[in-house]
Formats: structure tokens, C-alpha cells, sequence
């Protein structure tokens, strides 16, 4: 596991996750999930895996054996904190895995070494040839003595599945032993790569010829405070990558290699790239698999521990490629077997070089950080999402200097008896929701790094709109995605179950004035509803922005609404049906005109309300609430107008109507049209079309 020295790992804080911010707060269903038994085709790193039962795989800090045209997958079986064993699983494809049953079980025994009480981590699982037995190392630390003893286990099978037959522990010749794996060279020799004196050291000891005990050949590789070794040769050099020691808490990866497993050893650095790579992605090492029948292809494994509920605990497979023979690791969302070691398709590859070049565009063209009113603060919603899908620090940096230059605030006023929520643009409409949606990205940003003043804002404005008794503070059609998805980030950090609650009093005052069932669309507020008021040639005027709002706002929320909600399935609804309308009105170039149902009212062609619709329906195909077949038409028209007429040569994203709250008959709107939350919008689209092809190029 981590390490852990003579302080207490309980006080240790661990990082929420950005990747399942339901964490800490989520509780295992009691039936199966709807998804548990679907084979899979790929690998998912952010999703529990399932095994074929249904079940959730237990085999934490585990490692794998290939034998007989079969991998095995050995680890720690946890319940929600304790040590209940050695797990085994079975597989043909790596990516469907058939439980096997418990390999080696703890003992009833009390005076057993391996009594309930204690620790059985990291087991690894290597063939002897000679002796035709299964042997299994491990990490032992005895009952009632805490991480004192720092031993080794060792137990043996005839059978790959066991049942295991424990024999002894010892110290590697008098050497503490914590964090460990084991490594087969070429020639058959095994070795034992451990983390001793107090995880200060890291050593490697060659194993005798029958596997089951420590020869004398014993080296210290490195004295740099590491643990969670994973070990593997390529083209003649051996590389090896470590953790550091802080508790629960992810930490930065060390590479280091050498020609000689012995050493010297040199350091490389970090092989980790992308999103949250500095945390080794929220995970730490646990063992590197050689893929069988696949020339230089290698999976990372690593374990991204949830101490709250340890059987929770995810696997992050990813794969291993090399730039100039140095190894590297890259954050991706889902790959296979097929896709991992190979270029990006041409399709993948060219969405992504266009969310560049127009995020590039954009922060190279405006480098001064303005306000936190609601047009910047769209434009960072897009760009961040841009950072969560690629890990470009440049797109970071971008986000938090703007956050910086604005406090971490929306409004700022601090006396609560001025605070206002009609339209108003100076601080003290601090409840007015386009004072609010910056809260978004800052509570993106506190997902990377846990300072509490970059949601402290944030949380006081929200808990003081939600403590009075007022339900009309969504008066507008464009606060729904101002403000709703601040509540579901909030719930997803707090736990605060108030979030949600009030989430669905504020959206059902918004329907009531806002929402018109027949069209199923939404008007932009009070003032437009018809026939109050009618477009040009006497339609109803649903404008495009305004439902673009609303229906990427739904996206949001159900993006991060608990699954047990109960108005998840209100949303869905209310999602759906916004879908239905309005593929039913886009254009023949793909666009959708400012008057959703009135083209003729101001025709023409508009990129903000057709990126969110597009963001909308990629999110909804992507996430299976929406049907392919039936709306993949809709979107590739969009993407056509998108990254072909919306998109200009220098990386420009035109034709975005000004800010505004209607359709405006005659209003210009042209290729030199531009604005923040347009390019924001642009982003949020191209990224789920990259995470559509991604998907499509992984199955």
C-alpha cells in the first residue's frame, strides 16, 4: 500500500477526485448496476470494473501472470478498511475477468501469521519451471503490530487459481520489506524489488532457484523515499517507476533506469503526461504487463485508492509508449488494445489539433484576464474541459490566472443586505447567476489542488442564496447553465445534500415561467413568451442561445447528478424532449438559426446556440441517453458547419451573435462575429467530439 511511518495515516488528507467526484460521498448500490454485466471492448480508467458476475473486481495493489494463453489477475481482496485476503481473477482479452475465488485466504488461527487481524498487500504471482509450483510474495505485516513487522509472506500452489498454501515470512536478509513486486528476466531468474528502512530505501535481492526464499545478492538501488515499485525491460534497459510517500494522498511518479538490475540506477523523471499527471493521475503504481503477442507493448497499472471504502478502490490501466526509448504515460478516458500503441486516427487527431488551434487563438489574442461576469466565465468553462480531456498546462495556467485576478470570486460585495439577483453588473449582485457561473472553474481548479479559497466564495454565496426562502433566482434561461452545474460541483465536494434540493426548486421555478411543454423549448424569460410575444411572421420565438443554455445545462447536471436522485429521471426528460425539438429545426447547412422555429425571423447562420446544442447532443450520444442512430446525423452537420464555416483559417471562431437575449431581425452576424463564451461553447463541443471518435476508435 502507501506508506506509512509513526504518524497516523488516518489524519492524511486525500484529494477528492476530479475523474468520480462521488467519492467520498458515494455509497456502493445494493443491486447490481445497470452496466455491470455488459462485455467489454476497452479499457476505461475513471469507470469501476466489473467482473462477469456483475460484481465489483477486489484485487487491489495486485499484479499479473500469463499462463497457458491466460492472464491472471492476483490482488488484495479489501472490504470497506480491512485485509481480507488474495483475490484471483481470469481472462482471455484483459479486458472481461472471470472471478476465480479467494487464492489465499486469511487464517481462523489466531496465532497464524496470517490471522484476520493482519495485512496482506501487493501479492505477486510468479511460475517456477523447475519445480512446477505457483509461488505468491507479498507484503506482510503480522496481526496487532500495526506496520511494525514489514515482512514478506510466501505461499505456494499447484493450481494458478489455488487454493494457496501459506509457508513463512521473513525479512530479506534482515531487511525491512513493505511495498514490493516481483520481476522474471529473460533467463528465468527471479527478483524481489522492495521498499525497506521505513520506505527510505528501495532494493532489489535475486530469489533462490525454487522462488520460495532471499539469496545473499542483495543491493540498495536508491535512498529517495519511494514505494509502489513497478518494474519492466525494454530493449535492454530495465525502468522502473515509484511513488512517493504521503499517505493516501496521490503524489508525482519517478522513472528511473538502468542497464543493470543492479544498477547504478539514473533518474529520469515524471513519465506521466496529461491531466492531474503530477498525481500520477490520482493513482499509484502497482505493476507493469507485458501485453502477450504484442511487440513492445506494456500497461501501466496503477490503483487510485479510496480509503473511505477501500473495495471502491478503481484501476487505471493505461498504456506505455516511448518518445526517444524514454517511456510515456498519457492520461486518456477510454483505449484498447488496438488504439493504445498506435497514432491517433487521422479523424481524433484533426478535432483535436482544431480545440488547439482555436484555444490557442484565443488565449494568445487575449492575454489580459478580465471580470467574472458570464462571458468570460463561459469561455473557461469550455477551456477547461479542454485541460481535463488533453492536460495542456498552458490551459490551466489560463483559467487560474484569471481566477487569481478575480479573487476567486464572482461579485464581491460583502454586505449580505445588498446582495441582488436581477440583472445588474456591479458587485453587489452577487445572487444574480452571471455573477455565479465563474464558480465553475473555480471549483474545477480546487479538484486539482485542495485550497479551500477557491470554493470559499463559492460556498458562502450558494449557502446564503439557499438559506433564504426565496425560489425565483433562475428568471432567465441562460442561468440555468450559469448556475445549475455550480450545484451539482458543490454536492460533488460537500456531500451537502441541500445542493441538490434546492437545484430542483430553483429549476422547477424556472419551468413554470420559462418552459413551454408543447414545443418542449424554452423561452429566454417571461417576456418572450407567446403570444405575448411572437416573431416576425407571428411563430413562436425560442431563441437559439437561450435553449442552448438550458439544454448543455441538463447535459451538466446529469453529468454530475447522483444516480439515485430522485428527479433524476425530471431532467432526462426534460433533456430528451429539448433533444427531439430541436434536431427537428436545424438547418440543412447544419446551423441553427437565432429563431429556432422562425428561420425567415434573423436568418442566417450562428455558432454559439449550434456549439451548445452540438456539445449537447455529443454528451447525450456519448453518455447513452440519447440514440445514435437517430441524432449522430444531427451532430455531424453541426461539426461540419463548426470546424469548416464557423472555424476560420488563423484558428477565429465567427459567426457568434453579440451579446444579447433574443433574436434580433437584421443584426449582422459574420465570419469577424467572435466572442468568449462562443469560443467556450466551441470547446465544449469539440471536446465531445473527440470523446465520441475516441469511444468509436476504442470498441
Amino acid at each position: 500500500m502507501l506508506c506509512f511511518l509513526a504518524i497516523s495515516f488516518h489524519g492524511m488528507g486525500y484529494a477528492k477526485k476530479r475523474f468520480d467526484g462521488e467519492l467520498s460521498v458515494m455509497h456502493l448500490p445494493d443491486g447490481l448496476p445497470e452496466d455491470s454485466l455488459k462485455k467489454r471492448a476497452s479499457f476505461q480508467p475513471e469507470a469501476r470494473w466489473y467482473d462477469e458476475s456483475g460484481k465489483l473486481i477486489n484485487a487491489h495493489g495486485g499484479g499479473l501472470l500469463y499462463d497457458k494463453k491466460t492472464y491472471y489477475w492476483f490482488g488484495e481482496k479489501r472490504g470497506a478498511k480491512a485485509s481480507e485476503g488474495v483475490n484471483v481473477y481470469s481472462s482471455r482479452d484483459l479486458y472481461n475477468w472471470k472471478y476465480e475465488g479467494v487464492a489465499l485466504a486469511k487464517s481462523t488461527d489466531p496465532t497464524s501469521e496470517i490471522a484476520t487481524t493482519g495485512l496482506m498487500e501487493r501479492p505477486k504471482v510468479i511460475y517456477n519451471n523447475k519445480t512446477k509450483k505457483y509461488v505468491m510474495w507479498f507484503h506482510l505485516e503480522l496481526p496487532g503490530k500495526g506496520y511494525s513487522a514489514a515482512r514478506v509472506g510466501i505461499a505456494v500452489s499447484d493450481k494458478v487459481t489455488g487454493p494457496y498454501k501459506y509457508l513463512h515470512s521473513f525479512r530479506p536478509n534482515g531487511h525491512m520489506s513493505r511495498d514490493m513486486t516481483l520481476f522474471v528476466d529473460e533467463d528465468g531468474s527471479a527478483y524481489h524489488i522492495y521498499s525497506a528502512r521505513d520506505n527510505y530505501d528501495l532494493r532489489i535481492v535475486k530469489l533462490s532457484d525454487d522462488f520460495l526464499s532471499a539469496t545473499r545478492k542483495d543491493t540498495l538501488l536508491f535512498s529517495e523515499h519511494r514505494e509502489a515499485p513497478a518494474l519492466f525491460k525494454y530493449k535492454g534497459n530495465y525502468y522502473l517507476i515509484t511513488s512517493g510517500c504521503t499517505g493516501w494522498a496521490p503524489n508525482r511518479a519517478s522513472l528511473h533506469t538502468s542497464k543493470s538490475l543492479f544498477g547504478p540506477w539514473q533518474m529520469v523523471g515524471d513519465p506521466m503526461k496529461g491531466v492531474l499527471a503530477e498525481k500520477t493521475f490520482d493513482g499509484q503504481s502497482t505493476y507493469i504487463l507485458p501485453v502477450q503477442g504484442k511487440k513492445d507493448a506494456f500497461i501501466f497499472m496503477a490503483d487510485r485508492w479510496n480509503p473511505k471504502n477501500l473495495t471502491d478502490s478503481r484501476y487505471l490501466w493505461l498504456p506505455i509508449t516511448f518518445e526517444n526509448n524514454s517511456p510515456v504515460i498519457e492520461w486518456t478516458e477510454e483505449w484498447n488494445l488496438t488504439t493504445g500503441w498506435n497514432p491517433l486516427p487521422a479523424a481524433q487527431q484533426e478535432v483535436k489539433s482544431i480545440i488547439h488551434k482555436v484555444n490557442s487563438y484565443w488565449q494568445t489574442s487575449n492575454p489580459i484576464h478580465g471580470r467574472a461576469f458570464w462571458d468570460n466565465a463561459a469561455y473557461h468553462t469550455g477551456n477547461m474541459e479542454a485541460y481535463f480531456l488533453f492536460g495542456e498546462e498552458a490551459y490551466r495556467r489560463y483559467s487560474q490566472a484569471w481566477a487569481e485576478h478575480n479573487e476567486w470570486k464572482g461579485a464581491k460585495s460583502t454586505d449580505k443586505s445588498t446582495w441582488k439577483y436581477s440583472y445588474g453588473e456591479t458587485d453587489d449582485y452577487v445572487l444574480f447567476g452571471d455573477w455565479q457561473i465563474c464558480f465553475q472553474t473555480y471549483i474545477d481548479l480546487y479538484t486539482l489542488k485542495h485550497d479551500s479559497i477557491r470554493i470559499a466564495r463559492a460556498k458562502e454565496v450558494m449557502e446564503y442564496e439557499m438559506s433564504t426562502s426565496k425560489s425565483d433566482y433562475w428568471w432567465w434561461a441562460d442561468g440555468l447553465y450559469m448556475v445549475m452545474p455550480v450545484m451539482t460541483k458543490l454536492y460533488k465536494e460537500t456531500g451537502n445534500k441541500q445542493y441538490l434540493d434546492k437545484l430542483y426548486e430553483y429549476f422547477i421555478y424556472a419551468n413554470s415561467i420559462m418552459y413551454d411543454a408543447e414545443a418542449k423549448l424554452y423561452y429566454r424569460d417571461a417576456k418572450y413568451i407567446y403570444p405575448k410575444h411572437k416573431s416576425v411572421n407571428g411563430h413562436k420565438d425560442f431563441w437559439a442561445r437561450g435553449d442552448g443554455w438550458v439544454f448543455a445545462a441538463l447535459a451538466k447536471v446529469l453529468k454530475d447528478l447522483p444516480a439515485n436522485d430522485p428527479h433524476r429521471q425530471e431532467y432526462i426528460t426534460k433533456y430528451k424532449g429539448m433533444a427531439d425539438a430541436i434536431s427537428k429545426c436545424q438547418q440543412p447547412e447544419g446551423y441553427w438559426t437565432r429563431s429556432l422555429l422562425d428561420p425567415a425571423h434573423a436568418p442566417g447562420p450562428e455558432t454559439s446556440g449550434t456549439a451548445f446544442f452540438t456539445y449537447g447532443f455529443l454528451w447525450g450520444i456519448n453518455n447513452g441517453y440519447l440514440d445514435e442512430k437517430t441524432y449522430l446525423p444531427v451532430v455531424q452537420k453541426s461539426w461540419q458547419y463548426l470546424s469548416t464555416f464557423a472555424l476560420q483559417s488563423d484558428g477565429k471562431i465567427g459567426y457568434v451573435q453579440p451579446i444579447g437575449e433574443k433574436a434580433i431581425p437584421g443584426q449582422v452576424v459574420d465570419k469577424n462575429s467572435t466572442s468568449n463564451f462562443g469560443v467556450g461553447a466551441f470547446l465544449l463541443a469539440g471536446c465531445e467530439m473527440y470523446r465520441y471518435l475516441n469511444r468509436k476508435n476504442s470498441k
